[in-house]
């Protein structure tokens, strides 16, 4: 029994001598481990933007395109322009040009419609009046080339004005809700008294015709 006992006693010395103490760590007791030393940060701020734009290398420069004496022309009627380039500004308004002797005024003007405007109705058919001429080509056209290519002819003098017929192929046809929708040979023009102001012009059968 003494025996026994002294065999645990010198057994529990034995591993009580083996035990490391607090201090010292269990990692340190593995052979051949060597604890890392600490070195100083790696670390390194970001960097702050200053404002400042890196161009990158050989880009090439663009020159700066210099006026033209094209782009240099200053305009005389508008008078010297001082060092902001501001000066007078002029509206143009283009006069028109005088008629030729016997060529046909479009100027009148009546009940806001034009006279260009008031003979561009007889372009398409109006069922609402019993005859109608319409011209087959555009209205205004077909009117001047009439009336350049009239010579001498004589007209008629009635109180709405002086009425020419004026001899055209194929001016037009007749239309109307009462229109027989035959081709139309003359060009029925109507101009103010003693004057080329026209009024109104239409294809018409011609001057025997109703």
């Amino acid at each position: 029994m003494k025996y026994l006992q002294l065999i645990l006693l010198s057994l529990c010395l034995f591993l009580a001598s083996s035990i490391a103490t607090p201090s010292e760590g269990y990692g340190q007791r593995i052979r051949g481990f060597k604890p890392k030393k600490k070195t100083s940060s790696s670390y390194s701020p970001p960097k702050v933007h200053t404002g400042k734009v890196i161009k990158p290398n050989n880009v090439p420069k663009v020159p700066k395109s210099t006026p033209t004496s094209k782009d240099k022309i200053r305009d005389t009627n508008l008078g010297q322009k001082n060092a902001n380039n501001v000066g007078p500004t002029t509206v143009v308004t283009k006069k028109p040009l005088p008629l030729k002797k016997d060529e046909l005024d479009f100027s009148r003007v009546k009940n806001g419609k034009t006279a260009a405007e008031h003979i561009n109705l007889h372009s398409k058919d109006d069922l609402s009046r019993p005859y109608h001429g319409v011209f087959y080509n555009d209205p205004v056209d077909v009117t001047s080339k009439a009336w350049a290519s009239k010579g001498k002819i004589g007209f008629d003098k009635e109180p709405t004005g002086d009425i020419y017929y004026i001899p055209y192929k194929n001016a037009g046809w007749e239309g109307g809700f009462k229109g027989s929708g035959n081709k139309l040979h003359y060009v029925k023009v109507v101009t103010e008294p003693n004057t080329t102001k026209i009024i109104s012009s239409y294809p018409y059968h011609g001057p025997k015709s109703k």
